[in-house]
């Protein structure tokens, strides 16, 4: 008699506990009803020993302590689930393959056409389910879920805050995909755009010099052919800009960083112009208190300082005056160039590229051209360098 009061006081605190249980969790972990409900069934068949249902008593027994261990393998799984912060692709995923007993699962973005993450392994893999994604009433892309059994429970409101940030995850790259077909052709106007200039002077010089070679002097011919090979040289100089923004575009244009003179790169860069700053009698002031230092690819560097100042004295006139102003600003370097705007062409978007490839930028207000650059910084305790 003392067992079954004993009995019954811990099924009652059983019961009373798991009751706060399914409260606090009860939206969240339903599989905490399950093991509710098994210890009231197992209650009752405790009850059953005051009276002669022995048969009722086992059968009740046995469903109590199935039912109960069911709910508690689920109550563990939801559990874990509940303790998942989604904070990135993988943990919604995993999140969802946990909750449903799947292996592994892909996502695929319907307008970029391709799959856009796979997850472990398709190995062992015998049952799939697909679930479509949408924003408003356009299905942007879906979760295929992969495992070794029919997923027949799956109920999509268990999951909707995986599947909001899923959706969410889309819709970036979805924007990410449209940004990168208007890039390209961006990208392919301005390349047209420069290349329309040397490719017409090729066909205006060859088509004189194939009409008129019978009554050109030799002089003049060599003149043509010159001038076929300067505009062929300009085509080659764009594709190779070209060139260059696709590997920026593309993360293949690696960067190697290291301490730079920035004053001594300007001057050398500006160095290799001497001939058209000669002949064009052009005045060059750089205002600086110091040769400023820089973290930064010298190759990198000195291209963009290349197409810069090559923009720069193309658009200057004879007798002009260049003026830079080299200082300091809020832990960068800035570069400042007055009376000057880049224009819209290779040229400006691979200086802009590579300038934030550098973590700097460019700065265009009312003729006044700003360029930022890193700063050199030793680390403190540290002989390395790092970018501000």
């Amino acid at each position: 008699m003392t067992s079954i009061v004993i009995q019954n006081i811990i099924f009652i605190v059983l019961v009373i506990g798991f009751s706060f249980v399914a409260k606090r969790y009860g939206r969240k972990i339903k599989s905490s009803f399950k093991i509710l409900a098994g210890i009231i069934i197992l209650w009752f068949a405790s009850l059953l020993s005051f009276f002669d249902q022995f048969w009722l008593q086992i059968f009740l027994l046995t469903a109590g302590v199935f039912i109960s261990v069911a709910g508690m393998v689920s109550f563990t799984r939801e559990l874990k689930r509940t303790d998942f912060n989604i904070d990135s692709v993988e943990k919604a995923v995993d999140s969802i393959l946990m909750g449903v007993g799947g292996k592994t699962a892909l996502i695929y973005l319907i307008n970029g056409g391709k799959t856009i993450r796979s997850l472990n392994s398709l190995k062992d893999a015998s049952f799939a389910l697909s679930i479509p994604i949408y924003k408003n009433a356009d299905m942007i892309g879906y979760l295929v879920l992969f495992g070794e059994r029919p997923f027949s429970k799956f109920n999509e409101e268990k999951f909707k805050t995986e599947l909001a940030f899923l959706k969410l995850y889309l819709e970036n790259l979805s924007l990410k995909e449209k940004e990168a077909k208007n890039m390209s052709s961006q990208y392919l106007s301005i390349l047209v755009h420069d290349l329309k200039k040397p490719l017409t002077a090729i066909l205006g010089f060859s088509e004189i010099l194939k009409e008129e070679i019978k009554n050109l002097s030799e002089e003049e011919a060599l003149d043509l052919i010159t001038n076929i090979n300067k505009a062929g040289l300009e085509m080659l100089a764009n594709l190779n800009r070209l060139n260059e923004l696709y590997e920026i575009e593309a993360g293949r244009y690696k960067l190697k960083f290291e301490r730079l003179n920035l004053l001594d790169e300007i001057r050398n860069s500006l160095a290799s112009f001497s001939d058209e700053i000669e002949k064009k009698k052009i005045n060059i002031i750089i205002d600086s208190e110091h040769g400023f230092e820089i973290s930064a690819d010298r190759e990198k560097i000195r291209v963009m300082l290349c197409y810069l100042f090559s923009n720069v004295l193309k658009s200057l006139g004879e007798n002009s005056t260049l003026r830079i102003n080299i200082q300091e600003f809020e832990e960068k370097i800035e570069i400042s160039i007055k009376g000057f705007t880049l224009g819209s062409g290779l040229d400006s978007v691979l200086i802009k590229s590579i300038a934030e490839l550098h973590g700097g930028w460019i700065s265009l207000s009312n003729g006044h051209l700003k360029l930022y650059l890193p700063k050199f910084k030793i680390e403190e305790g540290e002989e390395n360098f790092a970018l501000n």
